[in-house]
């Protein structure tokens, strides 16, 4: 019984933070009005460090010599020139 009542106070706890985190968002964003030019900078930066998280991991694989897995690029649908 006391479980339960653990359980249903760290989901209040929970739901209240989430809340909490999910105003913050919405009042730092609708700070920044987004123009179409904004949109299309940012998701060239996400893209860009997208690309640059995912050589890092074909680096750390490469020196612990694993291979045979699918890079994330492939399951974005982008196409990587082969060496």
């Amino acid at each position: 019984m006391k479980s339960n009542k653990i359980i249903a106070i760290g989901a209040l706890v929970g739901a209240a933070a989430g809340a909490a985190f999910g105003a913050y968002l919405q009042k730092a964003w609708a700070a920044e009005p987004i123009e179409a030019d904004d949109f299309g900078m940012r998701l060239a930066k996400l893209e860009s460090e997208i690309e640059e998280l995912e050589e890092s991991q074909r680096k750390r694989r490469r020196r612990a010599g694993t291979a045979g897995t699918v890079p994330f690029s492939a399951m974005r649908g982008v196409v990587e020139a082969s060496p």
